[in-house]
């Protein structure tokens, strides 16, 4: 939709429930929703993919600020720019090479490619920044998957990619080669994981359905857990510089900031329960989806 810049009085602008930046695609909210504050370190922006989405899920960041986000709603991946326009997106349902049947989750690799996990195909797809299709990897040689319901994805330093499986509750390695296997763990220790994350140290973070988030070493072996009497139920998790780590839960529909070091620094309540979320490290946005509207908030990181 082209945006208008609309000169009103400012008696206009005050009886107005709702608009646009200026120039962006980012939906303010309504006056009183810009009043709202939290301590310090957030400042609310507004909305975007209004129209435009129809059941995101999994999202990520490129190195220039761009937004991509998997949209199961209409099995697409989606890129917008950090003003919230939407730039391209896939195709839609089918079974070939930049198609797909349930998109959960996507990240980028320290290759710039864009990998894309796949949940009814049990696969993961890379791409260009550009959305174009490069290759599909995780098959195996029978071109099947061990995977039966996965649903986050994430990459090491190193480019190794790791998935998690709800049904399973397991977390998964993608092997030189391009086959899933169960990463070593020990047994009975994930329950109904929902997201994964990899810090700058290659440390592996998975949210348990417990009500923890759980810390794996490089090698598979569990080293702590964070969050225990704090969360009930985490949704999605994201890392920012600085090592602290940001968890969504739709319980308490709230966000938790932990630091590095698994100490609860604060908790945000939020207007609606918070899906998977994604920090920009451009600009220090923080992405949050809002299935219950279809569309993502955005979020600026303070100090």
């Amino acid at each position: 939709m082209p945006n208008r810049i609309l000169k009103l009085s400012l008696l206009s602008i005050l009886l107005l429930s709702n608009f646009y930046c200026a120039g962006t695609n980012i939906r303010l909210g309504s006056l009183s929703e810009q009043r709202e504050r939290f301590p310090g370190r957030l400042k609310f922006i507004g909305f975007i993919g209004e129209g435009s989405l129809k059941r995101p899920l999994g999202l990520t960041t490129d190195p220039w600020g761009n937004l991509y986000i998997a949209d199961s709603g209409d099995n697409r991946v989606k890129k917008f720019d950090s003003q919230g326009m939407l730039l391209d997106e896939t195709e839609g349902y089918g079974q070939g090479g930049g198609r797909f049947s349930h998109p959960v989750d996507l990240s980028f690799g320290g290759d710039l490619k864009l990998y894309l996990l796949d949940g009814l195909k049990g696969e993961v797809q890379a791409l260009d920044r550009d959305l174009g299709f490069l290759f599909s990897i995780g098959k195996g040689s029978e071109g099947d998957s061990p995977l039966s319901f996965p649903s986050g994805l994430s990459l090491d330093r190193s480019g190794r990619i790791f998935v998690i499986d709800s049904h399973q509750d397991g977390l998964f390695l993608l092997s030189p080669e391009g086959e899933f296997q169960r990463f070593y763990s020990p047994s009975g220790t994930i329950l109904k994981p929902m997201d994964i994350a990899v810090d700058s140290q290659d440390r592996i973070y998975v949210t348990d359905g417990t009500g923890r988030l759980l810390v794996f070493d490089f090698v598979g072996a569990l080293i702590g857990t964070i969050g225990e009497g704090i969360l009930i139920e985490p949704m999605g998790m994201a890392i920012d510089g600085a090592g602290n780590i940001w968890v969504s839960e739709q319980p308490s529909r709230s966000i938790f900031l932990f630091s590095p070091q698994g100490e609860l620094m604060e908790k945000f309540p939020l207007p609606f329960p918070p899906g998977k979320l994604e920090i920009s490290p451009t600009d220090k946005k923080l992405w949050v989806v809002d299935q219950s509207e279809a569309r993502v908030a955005v979020y600026q990181i303070g100090q």
